[in-house]
């Protein structure tokens, strides 16, 4: 049981759980744009409490599908976690310097 987040969509969990990062930059406060090690690109962002997703072959086809992956249900991470705390959750993986304007 996670008391930090709730899975909204099981099939949308299963098909971004897991994914490995060639590269994540800082889009916006709660906003990010990565590169899957596959060369898929995915924006994430954070809308009240909800942590949204959209995965594209090109950064141009990204909009055409965004699904809510999961709540945010700890109080205490305030309106949106760390980009780290829902990797963690998701299971995502990038090496660190390959970060970008992540806090």
């Amino acid at each position: 049981m996670n008391d930090t987040f709730k899975i909204i969509d099981e099939t949308a969990y299963s098909i971004y759980e897991g994914l490995k990062f060639d590269s994540v930059t800082s889009f916006g406060k709660n906003e990010w744009r990565t590169e899957t090690s596959n060369g898929y690109h995915m924006h994430v962002k954070v809308i009240n409490r909800i942590v949204i997703a959209d995965l594209a072959e090109t950064e141009y086809g990204l909009g055409d599908q965004t699904i809510a992956l999961i709540k945010i249900k700890d109080k205490t991470l305030g309106a949106a976690p760390s980009f780290k705390k829902v990797a963690e959750f998701m299971n995502w993986t990038c090496v660190s310097e390959d970060l970008w304007d992540i806090v």
